[in-house]
């Protein structure tokens, strides 16, 4: 929310004891840095709608006979570029916030033991759900509406215990992706739950 504006520098993820980076909401172009791993002592990033602020959109009713009735924008900027798997690898990331950004990518394989939040909705990332991403024993929120994920739910399953993602407080929503298949029973109790 700073009108921050320009590329991304890669020197934000040399700093040597960089923990939060919160950038998001702002008018940012370009490429994501190819170095976003190399700030491993990172905690917490923040990407939400990177060329989506206020202050950088562009209306697209704003001369239209609609302007009453829509309220709609396009960003004025676009970060380009692959979100790093090894992202979620990083040792000390508790949670990685990049909705609204068109990122493409795949989803990871292998998440950090600490991370505890993945919110990248409204990208266009895919893949399918690996066993690590679903059964992580402190990921409680995994957000991942609007891509291109593809498969199935197989990897929620757990039939040694029917109750391990409503005792782990997970919240998923995969609504508007490529899914298919049965919903794992282990699903079925979550207090927040966003498939279809």
């Amino acid at each position: 929310h700073n009108k921050l504006s320009g590329d991304i520098s890669k020197s934000l993820f040399y700093l040597p004891s960089i923990k939060n980076l919160f950038i998001g909401f702002n008018c940012f172009g370009g490429y994501l840095p190819l170095n976003m791993c190399s700030a491993t002592k990172l905690e917490r990033l923040e990407f939400t709608n990177l060329g989506s602020a206020e202050s950088c959109r562009r209306y697209i009713w704003a001369d239209s006979i609609f302007r009453t009735l829509f309220d709609g924008f396009v960003a004025g900027s676009r970060v380009k570029g692959e979100f790093p798997k090894c992202i979620y690898e990083l040792p000390n990331l508790v949670s990685v916030h990049g909705s609204g950004n068109q990122f493409a990518g795949k989803l990871p394989a292998v998440v950090s033991p600490s991370l505890k939040e993945i919110s990248m909705s409204n990208n266009r990332l895919s893949g399918s759900i690996s066993q690590a991403l679903a059964t992580s024993p402190v990921l409680n929120e995994i957000i991942l509406s609007f891509n291109r994920i593809r498969g199935d739910l197989e990897a929620f399953r757990n039939d040694a215990d029917e109750n391990f993602f409503k005792v782990k407080g997970l919240a998923l929503s995969l609504r508007v992706n490529h899914l298919s298949g049965d919903v794992p029973k282990t699903l079925y109790n979550l207090d927040f739950i966003d498939i279809l």
